[in-house]
């Protein structure tokens, strides 16, 4: 009997924590598919950074097929729409996300993405993450694009 009890009390206390801590909140979904959108365009960052590392400055739209650099994923279709690289500004990976996944997204096409921009500081070659989206839809270390 002890051991009953003791058994459905923890499962009663999982369930309940369970409950308080799951995110079922729209907002978490959205930003679960941006977080998914940015994992696809992994490979497309490994790209910038290899085309980087060669010839020591950022690739133009058209220059990563031309470097022999091939992008061997494609991005998740569920969530991106495309993937492009170098369309803003050289070595800029802009992923684009279908609006029927994103409700929130304002009708033009700019309110549906999300660009990992690289920086070379001091020889090294890090990331910042500026998204058009709702900015609780972005993860934590997007910022809201405020405009040029």
């Amino acid at each position: 009997m002890n051991r009953s009890l003791n058994f459905l009390i923890t499962i009663l206390v999982i369930i309940i924590l369970a409950y308080v801590f799951a995110p079922e909140t729209d907002n978490y979904r959205q930003k679960l598919k941006v977080v998914r959108g940015i994992q696809a365009a992994e490979a497309h960052r490994a790209a910038v950074s290899e085309f980087w590392e060669r010839t020591g400055r950022l690739p133009r739209a058209d220059e990563l097929g031309k470097e022999k650099i091939l992008i061997k994923t494609s991005p998740d279709q569920e969530v991106v729409e495309a993937i492009r690289v170098g369309e803003d500004e050289p070595g800029t990976v802009t992923i684009y996300y279908k609006k029927a996944d994103l409700p929130e997204t304002p009708t033009s096409q700019d309110g549906n993405r999300v660009a990992l921009i690289p920086d070379i500081t001091n020889g090294q070659l890090t990331w910042t993450c500026w998204g058009t989206l709702p900015s609780e839809s972005l993860p934590r270390v997007c910022r809201p694009f405020s405009g040029n």
